[in-house]
């Protein structure tokens, strides 16, 4: 092997790895806005909750809550398949720079770790909300 070669070879591993580097901060872009618009629809929804909520009839709310809740199950899908593509362009980063895989236990997993709890906060202030929703609606005589 001439030392052009060499050098072309070597060149193209670094393009390889900084494109799936580019790739992996695409990902974790796009899953920091998908949070935000989660959120963003959270307090809009909130906010109705709250100044209409009790205002408003049953057909409206249930039309408003389907929507809402239709929106934010394909976000917090969207978020768990971008937590997937991280783990995958992780290993594909592992596998062009040529890293042994025991070395590194807690990177391993650390995508499916953030995307477990991603999914249960999420789900989580789903359902909070929708309590929200129904306190608002329903309130406790005292």
């Amino acid at each position: 092997m001439t030392e052009y070669e060499v050098a072309d070879l070597a060149f193209s591993q670094i393009m390889q790895f900084q494109g799936a580097g580019a790739l992996f901060q695409g990902i974790v872009d796009s899953s920091a806005d998908l949070v935000q618009q989660f959120m963003t629809v959270l307090f809009a929804y909130l906010a109705a909750a709250h100044f209409v909520g009790a205002s408003l009839n049953r057909v409206h709310v249930l039309i408003f809550t389907s929507l809402y809740v239709l929106w934010q199950s394909w976000t917090i899908a969207l978020h768990t398949l971008r937590g997937y593509s991280m783990r995958v362009t992780l290993e594909h980063m592992r596998e062009i720079g040529g890293l042994d895989r025991s070395t590194d236990r807690l990177t391993e997993f650390m995508p499916q770790l953030i995307g477990i709890l991603a999914f249960i906060l999420l789900v989580g202030a789903l359902i909070a909300s929708l309590y929200f929703m129904w306190s608002i609606r329903h309130p406790k005589t005292e």
